[in-house]
C-alpha cells in the first residue's frame, strides 16, 4: 500500500511538471511575440534585442553572447553580422584573440536599445495593470529552483 500511495504521488508530481513545461512552452511563445512588437518600432526583432542588450555592458565575442543569450553560436553570428550590416553593431579588433572580433554598439544601436527600452517600460506597465500589480516573491524563487533544477537535470546527463 505504502508503494502505491508513493507511486500516485510521484505520478501526480510528474504530471504537474509536464503541465508547468507545457504552461511555460506557451509562455515563451508569447514573450517571443512581444518581444518582436517591443522591438519592432526600432526597425528589430526579439533575437537581434537580446544581442543589442548583451553588448550594452560593453563589447562582447560571438561566443560570449551565446553564452549569455544560452543559444548557439553559429544563430548569434547570424544576428551579429545582420546588426554589422545595418549598422548598430560593428566588429573591433580583439586584443586577447585576433581570430575573434569583438561585437560592439554603434551610436545607432544604442539609439534602437533605448527605444526598445522605453517601449519595454510602456509593455510591462501595460502587463503589471493586468495583473493588478502585483507578483508574488515566491513565484519568481519557485521559477529560479526550476531554473536550476533543469540545468543540474541537463548536466548530470
Amino acid at each position: 500500500m505504502h508503494d502505491s500511495i508513493l507511486s500516485q504521488m510521484d505520478t501526480e508530481a510528474n504530471d504537474m511538471i509536464q503541465e508547468l513545461i507545457l504552461t511555460i512552452f506557451r509562455l515563451d511563445d508569447v514573450l517571443k511575440a512581444a518581444a518582436n512588437r517591443i522591438s519592432e518600432p526600432a526597425g528589430q526583432t526579439g533575437a537581434r534585442w537580446q544581442v543589442l542588450n548583451a553588448l550594452d555592458d560593453g563589447p562582447k565575442t560571438v561566443a560570449e553572447i551565446a553564452r549569455i543569450k544560452n543559444g548557439s553560436r553559429q544563430g548569434v553570428q547570424r544576428i551579429a553580422n545582420e546588426l554589422v550590416a545595418e549598422g548598430s553593431a560593428a566588429l573591433n579588433e580583439n586584443p586577447r584573440h585576433r581570430r575573434y572580433p569583438l561585437v560592439c554598439l554603434t551610436p545607432q544601436g544604442r539609439a534602437a536599445l533605448e527605444m526598445i527600452r522605453s517601449e519595454r517600460e510602456r509593455w510591462t506597465a501595460a502587463v503589471s495593470a493586468v495583473l493588478g500589480h502585483e507578483v508574488d516573491p515566491a513565484v519568481l524563487h519557485f521559477l529560479e529552483r526550476f531554473r536550476i533544477a533543469v540545468e543540474t537535470t541537463l548536466s548530470n546527463r
